[in-house]
């Protein structure tokens, strides 16, 4: 039964003659006390919500969580990339920072000729990061090269990441992109021997398909379930033909909040 003076659904009421009371089930409460405890039980509950869920879950506008999303260095000094230019290294360098290397050594490019024929430009800007991995006749991935970036991301909220893709060989593999927790797999930074190989949330398996000449865009949403917020991004390589190498450029690489965990309209 819903009193006509109260607006409440149950037994809360109003009584005409005491218009700063509530009585609720026979109790009788001061209307500012009743208001002002119903807004901490609230606060209480966003709180415990957003203790759970992580930290950063309310993005109200998408926008990219990555910075140097498309690998530009200075016009000038030692992480300047000129164009034709392979910058061996470039990103272990810390010249594109805050990416890190990982394994071997993941370079920038500007401008470089593939092995397929052509000149190779980024889809942004002038630069783009270029990994590669190499197998021997009967041992699989014998070295290859994998860099990745720091964030922070709410446990429970959806996400999508994206990036450009492209071939720099005549043979094929997998480009790898995936979540790792662990510090202690993104922070060895081996000589690329062993084959880099992360465990941990996986996001894209990308086939690199051998003689493909153009740029390639991958999307791919996902709910991040890893029971931290500080996690890293990682890219890295494998070639799929022994006694072969593959190399691919990455570039224009994007991940922004879709859904927040606690709203999916925040």
């Amino acid at each position: 039964m819903q009193n006509p003076k109260s607006g409440l659904q149950g037994q809360c009421f109003t009584p005409p003659h005491l218009l700063n009371i509530f009585i609720c089930n026979g109790v009788a409460f001061e209307k500012s006390r009743f208001i002002h405890s119903v807004i901490l039980m609230v606060g209480f509950i966003f709180i415990h919500l957003n203790s759970n869920m992580g930290q950063g879950c309310v993005i109200p506008v998408p926008s990219n969580l990555i910075n140097q999303a498309s690998f530009e260095t200075t016009s000038s000094g030692p992480c300047y990339v000129a164009p034709g230019v392979t910058l061996d290294g470039g990103i272990n360098a810390g010249c594109v920072n805050p990416w890190f290397a990982s394994n071997g050594t993941p370079s920038l490019c500007n401008q470089v000729s593939s092995i397929t024929g052509g000149t190779v430009n980024a889809v942004d800007g002038v630069n783009f990061a270029c990994i590669a991995a190499q197998s021997g006749n009967e041992k699989g991935c014998t070295d290859n090269e994998a860099f990745s970036y720091p964030l922070s991301l709410c446990r429970g909220a959806k996400y999508r990441l994206s990036f450009y893709a492209r071939n720099m060989d005549a043979t094929s593999g997998t480009l790898h992109a995936a979540l790792i927790l662990n510090p202690g797999q993104v922070f060895q930074n081996a000589p690329g021997s062993p084959c880099y190989n992360g465990v941990g949330q996986t996001i894209v398996d990308l086939p690199i398909v051998a003689n493909n000449t153009s740029w390639v865009l991958t999307q791919q949403d996902f709910t991040f379930n890893q029971v931290s917020s500080s996690t890293f991004l990682v890219f890295w390589i494998e070639n799929g033909i022994n006694g072969t190498a593959v190399s691919v450029g990455i570039d224009d690489v994007s991940l922004v909040c879709l859904e927040s965990a606690i709203d999916p309209n925040l």
